[in-house]
């Protein structure tokens, strides 16, 4: 009697694999993590995350390695990208799992993400082959979900690993530094997109919500960039980076749009600390702060308007008497100017609390059912604008708006309870 022969899967890698068998498993293959001491972030290089939404990281890794990284996807997707693995591409390429083992990057993804963060799933190796047109400026999607869920907290970080050099003409990612507090399309995001360089084996870590694009491809080489994901599982409870115990001060490489509330609050959440009460300042003019931010004579100077209002939240609860003018400026046509102003309602304690709910209630209604609210180009985010930015002050102002917010989360309508 003859055995039918099983025949082989159409696809090389098209196999069941077995239940211990992942290439991550500690017993089977003890990452290099548990070898080499991290080399974490300093405070300078947390800042400059915090206020551009971006930094870049150069592995240890030999040069060679990252040739054979190159080689290897030729190799893997063919001329026309026909085989890209997607998901797959770590089972697959399972070396790719040394540069993130590797103590630049284990160090960096440790210092903004904690001590336990966790590789996400989804993974893509993107090819920019010769004379590829550029893409619009947009967010990443979360997968799975059809409105945004953005966290001006870095709780998720991308990993975009580069085998060869990347400079202009090759077509690298293009970036908008400090964009990852923006959910509205920037009226001059040409003008204010930047683009990321290094040589072979860089990588750039970004926040996940930051605006970004492919960029042209103007030589003859191919150029690809593997896009993996990281999450942070916890809230912070202290310092994860090679610190000195610094407050917040502004990094040397600073963003177009001026954020100094939204940075300083976020530099102490990542520390596992509330936000200080600060000392009165005595070089913030509160009347002249106050004429500066009302003067909508020229629109386009936003970052005078911007940095009045970071003197402003210096204050703290001495910036009561501001309340009324900083409520008023929540929907502000420059959404830096109406963040800057939420967060300078949270800085002032509870004070702030009760006209931030107000702001939030006050833009309720129904969940606008149209897709370009939610697409990742930001079209008529200002719809939401007052609501959302009044929702991320609330977050700001920590643990003395959970009575408020458990009350919206009860009775509100679908917006604020969204």
């Amino acid at each position: 009697m003859e055995i039918a022969s099983v025949a082989p899967p159409v696809w090389k890698y098209q196999r069941q694999f077995d239940y211990g068998e992942g290439v991550s498993t500690l017993e089977q293959r003890p990452s290099l993590m548990h070898e080499v001491a991290l080399k974490r972030l300093s405070d300078e290089q947390v800042r400059t995350f915090i206020a551009n939404g971006y930094i870049t990281l150069q592995p240890d890794l030999p040069a060679e390695f990252h040739r054979e990284m190159f080689d290897r996807f030729v190799e893997l997707i063919a001329e026309d990208n026909d085989h890209n693995p997607g998901n797959n591409l770590l089972p697959l390429v399972p070396e790719l799992q040394l540069v993130f083992d590797d103590p630049v990057i284990r160090g960096a993804l440790t210092s903004v993400l904690g001590e336990d963060h966790m590789m996400h799933p989804h993974r893509v190796l993107h090819d920019n082959p010769p004379g590829s047109d550029p893409q619009l400026w947009h967010h990443d999607s979360y997968w799975g979900y059809k409105r945004k869920v953005h966290n001006h907290h870095p709780w998720w970080v991308m990993i975009m690993y580069y085998p060869q050099d990347i400079y202009e003409e090759i077509g690298p990612t293009g970036v908008i530094p400090g964009s990852q507090y923006i959910a509205q399309r920037l009226e001059d995001i040409d003008q204010l997109g930047s683009h990321t360089r290094g040589t072979g084996g860089a990588c750039v870590m970004i926040h996940y919500d930051i605006w970004h694009r492919k960029m042209k491809n103007f030589t003859n080489l191919k150029r690809f960039m593997v896009k993996f994901e990281f999450m942070r599982m916890r809230r912070p409870e202290g310092v994860t980076w090679d610190s000195d115990g610094d407050a917040w001060s502004n990094p040397r490489e600073l963003p177009g749009y001026r954020m100094e509330p939204v940075w300083r609050s976020t530099w102490h959440w990542l520390g596992g600390s509330p936000l200080p009460s600060l000392p009165p300042d005595p070089a913030v003019a509160l009347d002249e702060a106050l004429a500066t931010v009302r003067n909508r004579s020229d629109d386009t100077d936003h970052r005078a308007r911007a940095e009045a209002l970071a003197d402003i939240s210096r204050l703290g609860t001495d910036a009561a008497p501001a309340i009324p003018a900083l409520v008023g400026l929540l929907g502000d046509d420059n959404e830096a100017v109406g963040l800057n102003a939420a967060y300078a309602l949270a800085h002032a304690g509870e004070a702030g609390i009760a006209p931030l709910v107000a702001a939030l209630r006050g833009n309720d209604g129904e969940n606008v059912d149209d897709a370009r609210c939610f697409i990742d180009q930001g079209e008529k985010s200002e719809l939401e604008m007052v609501a959302r930015n009044a929702a991320h002050g609330l977050v700001a102002a920590g643990l003395p708006a959970l009575p408020a917010l458990l009350d919206c989360a009860r009775d509100g309508g679908p917006r604020v309870r969204t």
